[in-house]
């Protein structure tokens, strides 16, 4: 995992106090029973609904604390919003800690960009393996974002609530992009790494 996201985890979730009741009933979702596809659906679109994208804290000057206790407070104690790695993390505790198979990943943010120079890596994304195949899950990415996650395939169109979604082989990584009214733009890409 390259270094810019090893910062973002401390501990395994087994040596963190994740309350996932409080979780849940922020994102208002039952309790899961299963850690599955529809299951990582219906958590994923939950979660999207109820925590929007902020990033107050990183305008204002702030710190930001990245280790899962703090995240936690934040979205779920302050009901506040949050960034990429802040969601993402907070995302990403919750389903480890229901049994699946999570791995962090770091893209390049594409988005309104009209320039040739490749990003730094300052997104942070989610790879689920499922029976079914590795999932794309990505719960902070505000402005066009995921509304569920989609299946870690390249060249398939996915429709979401309106919006189209598809990833496309790109160098030796993958490019997600976005159907909007105005056509199809880059959001970002990623390795999986």
């Amino acid at each position: 995992m390259p270094s810019t996201c090893k910062v973002i985890w401390r501990g395994s979730v087994g040596r963190v106090s994740l309350d996932l009741a409080a979780y849940l009933e922020r994102i208002d979702h039952p309790e899961p029973t299963a850690p599955d596809l529809e299951t990582l659906r219906s958590l994923h679109s939950a979660h999207t609904a109820a925590i929007v994208f902020e990033n107050l804290d990183i305008q204002r000057g702030l710190g930001i604390e990245l280790d899962i206790e703090r995240v936690q407070a934040k979205l779920v104690g302050e009901r506040r919003g949050g960034y990429c790695f802040e969601q993402n993390s907070l995302f990403s505790a919750v389903l480890e800690r229901l049994g699946y198979s999570v791995t962090r990943l770091c893209g390049r943010v594409r988005m309104g960009r009209s320039t040739p120079e490749v990003p730094a890596r300052s997104h942070m994304i989610i790879r689920v393996d499922l029976p079914e195949g590795p999932y794309l899950a990505d719960v902070g990415f505000g402005a066009g974002q995921l509304i569920e996650p989609i299946a870690l395939v390249p060249d398939v169109m996915v429709e979401q609530h309106g919006w189209g979604y598809m990833l496309v082989c790109e160098g030796q990584g993958l490019l997600l992009r976005g159907r909007h009214p105005e056509g199809w733009s880059d959001l970002y890409q990623f390795t999986l790494e």
